[in-house]
């Protein structure tokens, strides 16, 4: 698309955004706890969606709602790791709000259009924001003097992970140790509250050796749990769109152009 162009953007379809609900509601028999929504999104009341929502793309509009972004020519490569590339777009960028229709949408910048429902991209930038407000959430509520330097401390930590791949398992250790540490002077009451309030967030995954055993280093930092969480190991491993890729949907989008 070129600067200047005026379009008008039809879409139907509908789009699920947790394909593993779906596969647990039916190896269970259960209905899914989740619906398939359309172009238009669902508003969620619960507090995790609530507190999740905004991580979102677009933070003030409903979850899975159609989304339209034009990404410069010079940052579009069609490939997997496009997201990486585009961080200050999709975090700062002009993001449209298409649900079913839009009309008479001005274009700001040359480009292509990349079509996207609400969701999270971890960027760093969110990366960073999410981790820092859910330790937050945790210290503030298991507040104890002699932990702020410890949080101060994990933060830090947190945000380095990722830049030196050699560096990142010094790293962790720390992480694993202070997770630890803080999880045994809670006990289980820590994990219940992790897991119940806030982002609920899940455990670093436990990972397998190619002999098919299973991996220590991945089993600590999965049993250091708050603290080593899955924000953790998207961050380690750059995995950028773990929850996009657990959507699941098809659209049919019909794009109206006048140019300018």
């Amino acid at each position: 698309m070129s600067e200047g162009d005026e379009l008008t953007i039809r879409a139907s379809g509908a789009s699920y955004t947790a394909i593993h609900h779906l596969v647990e509601a039916s190896d269970s028999n259960r209905i899914p706890e989740d619906r398939w929504v359309d172009t238009e999104g669902q508003r969620k009341t619960n507090k995790r969606d609530l507190l999740r929502g905004e991580y979102r793309i677009s933070p003030m509009s409903v979850e899975g709602i159609l989304l339209m972004q034009v990404i410069p020519s010079n940052m579009q490569n069609n490939s997997d790791t496009w997201l990486s590339q585009t961080e200050d777009y999709l975090v700062n960028g002009q993001i449209e709000i298409i649900g079913k229709e839009r009309r008479n949408l001005r274009i700001s910048q040359d480009g292509v259009l990349h079509f996207a429902v609400n969701d999270i991209v971890l960027t760093d930038t969110i990366l960073n924001k999410m981790y820092k407000d859910y330790i937050e959430d945790l210290f503030n509520h298991f507040s104890k003097k002699d932990f702020s330097k410890q949080k101060s401390n994990i933060l830090n930590i947190f945000d380095s992970l990722g830049e030196n791949t050699k560096q990142d398992s010094c790293i962790l250790e720390s992480m694993i140790k202070y997770g630890k540490s803080f999880k045994q002077d809670k006990d289980s009451s820590v994990i219940k509250y992790a897991k119940r309030k806030g982002l609920a967030l899940g455990h670093y995954p436990i990972c397998k050796t190619d002999s098919g055993t299973i991996d220590s280093f991945s089993k600590r930092a999965h049993d250091a749990y708050p603290i080593v969480n899955e924000l953790v190991y998207y961050k380690q491993m750059h995995f950028r769109d773990p929850w996009f890729v657990d959507n699941i949907g098809s659209f049919l989008i019909v794009i109206e152009r006048k140019r300018k």
